[in-house]
């Protein structure tokens, strides 16, 4: 399970750093970021062992990774009532 945990967290540190990389250099998202990012290399780096400890740690880690990739998602297009995508360009006279 902890070598399982580990592989994913690999990943999802992956696409984490992906889109830290498309943010500025100076902003408060990518300083956050890159502090998950060193805690998540620190805990990578720890011998793996397949005790409830280190799985429970490792899912943990995972979890805080998928929080920062979920702040980083970029926002989802604004819906109409009837799940359309609203334009605010005024409709057509009929």
């Amino acid at each position: 399970m902890a070598l399982q945990l580990t592989s994913h967290a690999r990943a999802v540190a992956a696409d984490v750093r992906h889109r830290r990389d498309q943010l500025p250099a100076d902003s408060a998202p990518r300083a956050l970021t890159e502090v998950v990012l060193h805690e998540a290399e620190q805990l990578l780096a720890v011998k793996l062992e397949g005790t409830a400890h280190y799985v429970r740690e490792r899912a943990l880690m995972v979890r805080a990774l998928y929080e920062r990739l979920d702040r980083l998602a970029p926002a989802p297009a604004p819906r109409g009532s009837r799940g359309q995508l609203r334009s605010h360009l005024p409709l057509p006279a009929s």
